[in-house]
């Protein structure tokens, strides 16, 4: 039996059965998407329930997988947040499920719906789409070592192009 190691490895370490091309491909992507976190600064899990569901409906494309009263039920208390602040102000935000399994330390970070990152009221920046998800990779895949699955939202203006993002 073959066992794949959960680890993420910094872009720089990738080495996987992946043409050098592909290698190649991978790591670029996450360059593109690591580039805009540093315009921002990322929290995560210092907003409590109520805090982080007014938050999440200052936003046109909040989801009811975001709200904590959701993720708390379907995910049996295994959620986690990251907020991202540009200047102070909050830009951006996922709640995101990590699930491990028994006896090893690294398992699966979910994120269905999210992240949202288009305020209500002003025009959608897809720099703070972009360092969203790069601050979602470092934190829960860079940092944590859990693999990442994104469930994007349908939501037919922006689909196409948070898609050709992820």
């Amino acid at each position: 039996m073959q066992s794949a190691s959960s680890r993420v490895h910094h872009p720089a370490e990738i080495e996987t059965a992946a043409s050098s091309a592909e290698r190649r491909d991978m790591v670029s992507a996450l360059a593109r998407l690591q580039k805009h976190v540093g315009q921002f600064a990322c929290e995560v899990d210092t907003l409590d329930v109520a805090a982080w569901d007014r938050f999440a409906r200052e936003f046109d494309d909040f989801s009811g997988e975001q709200i904590t009263g959701h993720s708390t039920a379907q995910w049996d208390g295994h959620a986690s947040h990251l907020l991202l602040r540009r200047h102070g102000k909050l830009v951006a935000g996922a709640r995101v499920s990590v699930i491990t399994f028994p006896g090893l330390r690294h398992g699966l970070a979910s994120l269905r719906c999210g992240p949202f990152w288009r305020r209500r009221g002003e025009a959608a920046d897809f720099t703070v789409y972009r360092a969203a998800l790069g601050a979602i990779v470092q934190e829960y895949c860079l940092r944590g070592g859990h693999c990442l699955a994104v469930i994007p939202r349908s939501d037919s203006g922006f689909c196409a192009s948070e898609t050709q993002v992820l």
